[in-house]
């Protein structure tokens, strides 16, 4: 389908990825304040809007794609972010009309508003669409952040937004990370680097030097 088609950009995009409850937004925070890369809050655009692509028709057409650009910015999540597009701006932004042109021109937009040269994303959910990711951008890069699983499964155990019991929380981290995990052994060395939240907490400094080298 064209509106899946890959995209070619000049600066890597990076991707956070984790279970919830894993330091995800901390390390997001930590790295959105980097001077030359710009982290927005997740979108959750792979979950909200990918999946149902087909509905668009042909990219090619402008209204088509219109109506994508719009969509994408009304999503709830995209909507909180500080960015004042309208969809015909959006639009005319992409460098081509597929759903990876638009999702990189929102990005873009997001990380000149912070005059940031690169872009990258943290969706919890993107966990499970790596591959389809990799396949669109094809120059990725992937983070996996990932905290013990006794911690995070009695964190998300008592979280509000997340019900469960201890068991139920531990099966979450193990989905994930085994997605996780699962995907990038189909990655080359360069596009997957995993850091331990422990190890993030514990020292920050070295932490954050080792993605900064490793994303150079």
């Amino acid at each position: 389908m064209r509106g899946r088609q890959a995209m070619a950009t000049t600066e890597r995009p990076f991707f956070i990825v984790s279970a919830p409850r894993s330091g995800s937004t901390l390390l997001r925070l930590i790295l959105d304040s980097h001077p030359r890369l710009a982290v927005p809050p997740p979108g959750w655009l792979f979950d909200m809007v990918f999946p149902y692509l087909f509905s668009y028709g042909d990219l090619e057409r402008a209204q088509n794609l219109l109506a994508l650009a719009e969509d994408i910015l009304e999503t709830p999540t995209v909507r909180k972010w500080p960015i004042k597009l309208t969809p015909q701006a959006l639009a005319k932004a992409s460098r081509e009309p597929t759903f990876a042109g638009v999702y990189e021109a929102l990005h873009v937009a997001y990380a000149g508003l912070e005059r940031k040269a690169r872009w990258g994303e943290k969706t919890p959910r993107n966990s499970f669409w790596i591959d389809e990711i990799r396949s669109l951008f094809p120059g990725a890069q992937f983070i996996h952040i990932v905290r013990d699983g006794r911690d995070q499964a009695i964190d998300i155990s008592d979280s509000l937004l997340w019900p469960y019991s201890v068991f139920s929380g531990a099966s979450l981290w193990q989905r994930y990370v085994n997605a996780v995990r699962d995907s990038a052994q189909r990655l080359p060395r360069d596009a997957f680097h995993e850091i331990r939240y422990e190890d993030l907490c514990a020292a920050p400094e070295a932490a954050i030097r080792n993605i900064d080298l490793w994303t150079a």
